[in-house]
């Protein structure tokens, strides 16, 4: 039988994307602030989800040592992170999946919504030293706008806003 894919979630936050993942295949989330993953571990709870939540340091990207497939990020880029210090980190995991992969270039998937501060300066610093091809796509598909919760009214009530944003997917592959 083959063995799952195991998925990094880098800067789970509240771990939405990490239990959606959890559902098909193994993750790790990840955040670098504790009082973070403290919420996203009762949200893990909540779920009945089968997830692996880490503090992970992007100030000290040098012990990082992981054996994954993949690497996502869901709104991980806002005023006030270490964007130099995420870059590096982002760097070092996409490093070793190649040696792990051997002909495969590291991917990092990007989404987020498209107003978002920083996000010009975080896609800058992925661009400084010209180590990334940088594909960028908007989601556009109705699919990706629907409400949050099947009460639409509901929805609406609680994520007020949610249906005006519009997300982009950038995937960063590491040449």
């Amino acid at each position: 039988m083959p063995q799952k894919l195991v998925f990094m979630d880098l800067g789970t936050g509240v771990g939405i994307t990490g239990i959606l993942i959890s559902k098909y295949t193994r993750v790790i989330m990840k955040d670098y602030n504790s009082d973070v993953l403290d919420n996203t571990w009762i949200n893990v709870k909540l779920n009945q989800s089968q997830c692996i939540l880490m503090q992970l340091d992007w100030r000290n990207h040098s012990k990082i040592s992981f054996q994954l497939d993949l690497i996502v990020g869901s709104d991980l880029v806002y005023q006030g992170i270490p964007l130099y210090d995420l870059y590096q980190t982002i760097l070092k995991l996409l490093s070793m999946l190649q040696e792990y992969f051997l002909e495969q270039n590291g991917k990092f998937y990007l989404i987020i919504p498209s107003n978002r501060m920083c996000t010009s300066e975080f896609i800058e610093i992925m661009n400084s030293e010209g180590l990334f091809e940088i594909q960028k796509e908007l989601l556009e598909d109705e699919k990706y706008y629907k409400p949050c919760l099947q009460d639409e009214e509901q929805s609406q009530q609680l994520y007020p806003g949610l249906k005006e944003l519009q997300f982009q997917m950038y995937i960063f592959i590491k040449k």
